[in-house]
């Protein structure tokens, strides 16, 4: 499958002449091998401007900006941004077979309004119609598990959701549950301690008990 690339460069002034120097093939050796000097003159302009520096036509627009404040432009604003767009090279290849395709000679037949081609031209149609019936079939069923991978995320997102709210409610009743439990033991630690009291009070040992509980309690410490 083919990819784009888009690749984005900002620039300040002080970097404006060397890449006009780059981008018009003004030096004499570059670090990239790729370069073919032999095919700049096929190089072209989308925007026709006057011949002058990418820094004059830069300088320009810069000083016809519309500055309400009046400030200088800082050394080190941004003044320039650069993006080169490209694909890879299987777009290329399908474009230049395309193109070839498009350039193949044809003539009528005497039979109605049936065209020929030689032999090579035919496999050549034949061979890229199959590859991009190939490349849509590919692309309808990685669609439709991309649906089905949504489908199944938003499913699992409900469950996931579903399953929280059960959690929060599951904790909720334990903690009730467990402040219920702590609340009835305390009570029961209460009653037995009225009881216990009233059962030495009434055997004349509550003071010898407090005295003794008192004591044990300091030599522990």
């Amino acid at each position: 499958m083919a990819k784009l690339v888009c690749h984005a460069e900002k620039y300040k002034k002080g970097s404006v002449s060397s890449i006009e120097r780059h981008n018009e093939r003004k030096n004499m050796n570059y670090s990239n091998e790729e370069i073919d000097s032999s095919r700049t003159h096929l190089n072209y302009s989308l925007i026709q401007r006057d011949d002058e520096s990418y820094y004059r036509s830069v300088i320009k627009l810069v000083n016809a900006r519309d500055n309400p404040s009046g400030r200088t432009l800082r050394k080190d604003a941004v003044v320039l941004c650069e993006f080169i767009i490209s694909s890879s090279n299987e777009f290329f290849d399908t474009k230049a077979k395309i193109k070839s395709i498009e350039q193949i000679p044809t003539g009528k037949t005497i039979f109605g309004g049936k065209i020929t081609v030689d032999e090579d031209a035919y496999k050549k149609v034949t061979s890229l119609a199959k590859k991009q019936l190939a490349s849509e079939s590919k692309e309808k069923k990685l669609s439709k598990e991309l649906s089905s991978l949504q489908k199944e995320n938003n499913t699992l997102k409900t469950e996931n959701e579903g399953m929280k709210i059960q959690l929060n409610k599951r904790q909720s009743i334990s903690k009730r549950l467990s402040t219920a439990t702590m609340e009835s033991e305390l009570h029961e630690l209460r009653m037995f301690k009225k009881l216990a009291e009233k059962f030495l009070s009434e055997h004349g040992l509550l003071d010898y008990f407090r005295k003794a509980f008192i004591h044990s309690n300091n030599r522990d410490l």
